[in-house]
């Protein structure tokens, strides 16, 4: 019987039909964490900090769940 998966120079390829393939889906540990990366370096490059967070909280809550979201669709997407 054939496995339906195995490991190799640290790609993992899960068996689909006849042939192997990469899996590309990230763990859950590692997909927060991309989300998290991910968020991070928008919020910096919009300037979307602890000034604004201090001044307007409720905008700076508004703007970090947009971009929380929009970094999920764009690593789920891949």
């Amino acid at each position: 019987m054939m496995e339906s998966s195995y490991e190799q120079n640290g790609i993992r390829y899960i068996l689909i039909g006849d042939y192997y393939y990469p899996d590309l889906l990230l763990d859950p540990d590692e997909e927060t964490e991309a989300i998290n990366e991910m968020t991070k370096q928008m919020a910096e490059r919009l300037g979307v900090n602890e000034k604004l967070k201090a001044r307007d909280p409720m905008q700076w809550v508004g703007l970090m769940n947009n971009l929380k979201s929009c970094a999920r669709e764009l690593i789920n997407e891949v």
